[in-house]
């Protein structure tokens, strides 16, 4: 392990920073009111009627291929009065196909422990995809706790197998996703472990046996965080993108984000490491990837010291970083990025917990753009873009909690404005 930033690594898990930029239009548009220049509009929202406990993540997909888009919650709940041990769970919920989520079922439970004194919360990403290749959507979890993996295979009906993958002791994984890091057709799954400063690829082996194929080593004092995948070639596979912070800077802390190649001929190849903002206290963190502007290659989004970076691609795995629109909320939960307005152009989604909103953007990069507040009822903890009553339009999802024990879904349903001015 290189060094022991337990401390610095669980506050980066708490989060901090975001909301509003300005507009930039013409005449016409100005007249228009902020609701009319949102790309959603909010429905009642539906609220789960079983204390689940508190919304860390969302997923979503198909799971029981009824056309309606389900969601997989990971939540942290406390034991009775709150006392310690925390629990961590994975909740399914399905849809109904008209923005509601019925029937709750707890995937996997698994109780906070103690080791060495500091507390161990199991659950730390979920990845979603059909893993192996038998048509029906699969998901992976990562357990610090059972120092491994836990991956779901779907039946199609709803129902799922388990297979865990001991990763090895002391193995604290957090973010986890899916991707052809081989070019070989086959998905591959890749998790982070923050304390040790590593990056894990699973690989498939016989039938649904998983193996622990290879293990890349971050530099010194470099601890990831967050874990995206994306093409940034024509090689035919998938690069790792991780975010996280570079400590043991006099003014704190600096974001980074590395690409790197996880090829199977060429083993782990760092292909990039790119340093974001100035030194500061850390924030939570917070990624999105897109072609923002439209000119065929991958950029990234991230915010840093109050602003919204953008990471423009040039190929391969560089960029060149520019600051970009400033931010006020001093608590980001989430950053997403999705057409939502079907524009052709992407929509910028910020969460901010400590105004309580969530911020939209329309029109397009470089032509005329706006931001607007989405209020919502209670705190927001994360989000999810899917759309959940099958007009083919994507859909916002926000969980919110006031209680540390309730979850409740608030439905923001895309506009799909086809002909929107650009």
């Amino acid at each position: 392990m290189k060094g022991d930033h337990r401390g610095l690594t669980m506050l980066m898990v708490v989060g901090l920073v975001l909301v509003g930029f300005g507009c930039v239009g013409r005449s016409e548009e100005a007249e228009k009111t902020a609701e009319e220049l949102l790309p959603v509009t909010s429905v009642p929202h539906y609220r789960i009627g079983k204390q689940i406990g508190m919304a860390r993540l969302m997923r979503s997909g198909d799971f029981n291929e009824d056309g309606n888009a389900d969601l997989l919650i990971l939540a942290t709940a406390s034991y009775p009065e709150g006392t310690r041990p925390w629990k961590m769970r994975v909740v399914l919920l399905l849809g109904d196909g008209a923005g509601g989520f019925h029937s709750p079922q707890v995937m996997l439970e698994v109780d906070e422990v103690l080791r060495e004194g500091e507390p161990v919360r199991g659950l730390g990403g979920i990845a979603v995809g059909d893993f192996d290749l038998d048509g029906h959507l699969d998901f992976a979890v990562t357990d610090s706790v059972n120092e491994g993996v836990w991956v779901f295979w779907g039946d199609g009906t709803g129902g799922f197998s388990t297979t865990f993958v001991k990763a090895g002791d002391g193995f604290t994984p957090s973010a986890i996703v899916s991707g052809d890091f081989s070019a070989s057709g086959q998905p591959q799954l890749a998790a982070i472990d923050p304390l040790a400063g590593l990056v894990y690829v699973f690989s498939p082996a016989e039938g649904r046996d998983i193996l622990v194929a290879t293990t890349f080593s971050l530099p010194d004092d470099h601890v990831p965080l967050i874990l995206d995948a994306a093409s940034f070639g024509d090689d035919g596979y998938d690069d790792l993108i991780v975010l996280g912070y570079k400590l043991g800077q006099p003014a704190g802390a600096v974001a980074f984000i590395a690409v790197i190649s996880a090829s199977g001929m060429r083993g782990f190849e760092l292909r990039s490491i790119t340093y974001v903002g100035s030194p500061a206290p850390v924030e939570p963190p917070c990624l999105a990837i897109g072609d923002y502007d439209r000119d065929g290659y991958v950029d990234i989004l991230t915010v840093r010291n109050q602003h919204v970076f953008v990471l423009w691609g040039e190929g391969e795995g560089v960029f060149l970083v520019r600051k970009g629109y400033p931010v006020l909320d001093p608590l980001v939960v989430q950053l997403l990025l999705a057409d939502i307005d079907r524009d052709g152009c992407l929509n910028i989604v910020l969460v901010g917990m400590m105004t309580q909103r969530v911020w939209v953007s329309s029109g397009c990069y470089e032509g005329i753009h706006h931001i607007r507040p989405v209020e919502l009822s209670r705190p927001p903890c994360c989000a999810v873009i899917a759309d959940v009553n099958g007009d083919e339009i994507p859909d916002l999802i926000v969980a919110t909690s006031a209680w540390g024990d309730w979850t409740y879904l608030e439905v923001f349903l895309g506009k799909g404005r086809e002909n929107a001015s650009r």
